[in-house]
């Protein structure tokens, strides 16, 4: 991480650009998690290492993507507020992290999604989390029915053929029926803790922002000079 000094028009450049790039890594298709079939070390001739470091990287680009934004917005609105950052302004504190009025305010329509906006990010991105591992356990759950179909077709075969299998005989066929037939996780980022933490955040942050805005209008006041109009 590096400060650097921008105008004001090459920083909203750079919000743009860092908006959109949020977005297309969020829907360009590619998974936050995988699976892999039996002894498999490769999916498309790709090797397993290579499919979780790339996981890794994905995470983390779109978590410093983020916080680019943030950053960025950061800077933007307290440019248009006048204020060169050393000033003290009112902030608020809203689930663990302090803010600006107008950077809560933000946060609340474009980040966490308070208003439901379909591009505020963190919402976006716990869709996606919950897509990815939502088809991941479903391909493992379906390769694994199907292996214990499978065992079930050789069984009754077996049977047919009036062929003793011993319980041994059976136990040892059916691990290699799972060891050849089950799906596994590609699963380096733990996605399902990301999932739920990213969960409670999101949840935290709303609460905690819908009380503090409402405590914030009914204490805070503002001075209007008006016109008496009969």
């Amino acid at each position: 991480m590096a400060e650097v000094k921008l105008t004001v028009h090459r920083a909203l450049a750079l919000k743009k650009t860092t908006e959109e790039r949020i977005i297309n890594v969020l829907t360009d298709g590619s998974p936050f998690i995988a699976t892999r079939q039996g002894k498999k070390t490769t999916i498309n001739g790709v090797p397993v290492e290579k499919i979780e470091s790339d996981i890794r990287a994905r995470y983390d680009k779109i978590q410093q993507l983020i916080s680019n934004y943030l950053r960025l917005k950061k800077a933007l609105l307290q440019s248009n507020a006048g204020l060169n950052g050393n000033e003290q302004v009112r902030t608020v504190t809203v689930a663990g992290k302090e803010y600006t009025m107008a950077e809560l305010i933000d946060a609340s329509d474009n980040v966490y999604g308070n208003k439901k906006h379909i591009r505020a990010f963190l919402p976006l991105f716990l869709n996606a989390l919950k897509a990815n591992y939502s088809d991941a356990t479903r391909r493992v759950e379906r390769a694994h029915e199907k292996v214990e179909q499978d065992i079930k077709d050789y069984l009754a075969k077996a049977a047919g053929a009036d062929k003793a299998l011993s319980s041994d005989d059976i136990k040892k066929r059916s691990e290699m029926f799972h060891e050849d037939g089950d799906m596994y996780l590609i699963d380096p980022l733990n996605l399902k803790e990301i999932i739920e933490k990213l969960e409670a955040d999101i949840k935290a942050f709303r609460v905690d922002c819908d009380a503090t805005m409402s405590e914030q209008n009914a204490l805070t006041t503002v001075t209007v000079d008006l016109t008496d109009v009969d």
